[in-house]
């Protein structure tokens, strides 16, 4: 399976006073192209939702190589790494001009909706049981535990 590819200007409201793009529109724009990038495999919202589940961001690390300036075309691409103990993991790179400005990595777990806990139900390991849609690392080790 290939990346999920998206291409976004920097518009102003994701730029600060000095015109680059603010870190939390970076995790926004990430949010959302996983989401996209899950629709496309077996583990869909919908097909989680069917079985009382939804995910869940636990952790993400991210690197900025270099700030990215307002107004710019930039290409966000994400991809499903596998699973890691109880977290799912998927990296982004954003690339601006074909450099890579931006790489981070998240960590995300399936929790049931009535229990409030991490899913381990039978039906719902079947549906993740998906190889990785690419070998690629942004960042090579997994989001450290916060402290």
């Amino acid at each position: 399976m290939e990346k999920y590819i998206e291409q976004h200007r920097i518009g102003c409201y994701r730029s600060d006073s000095h015109w680059e793009m603010r870190p939390e529109s970076f995790l926004d724009m990430a949010q959302q192209i996983a989401v996209k990038g899950a629709q496309l495999l077996s583990f869909n919202d919908e097909a989680l939702k069917a079985l009382g589940c939804v995910w869940v961001l636990a952790r993400m690390q991210v690197i900025f190589e270099k700030p990215v300036p307002f107004d710019k075309l930039v290409t966000l691409k994400t991809w499903h790494k596998g699973q890691c103990g109880p977290y799912f993991l998927r990296d982004y790179s954003l690339e601006q001009d074909g450099e890579e400005v931006v790489r981070s990595t998240s960590s995300w777990i399936v929790m049931n909706m009535e229990s409030r806990r991490i899913s381990r139900d039978e039906a719902v390991m079947k549906l993740l049981e998906v190889s990785a849609q690419s070998p690629d690392h942004a960042i090579e080790t997994p989001c450290p535990k916060v402290m």
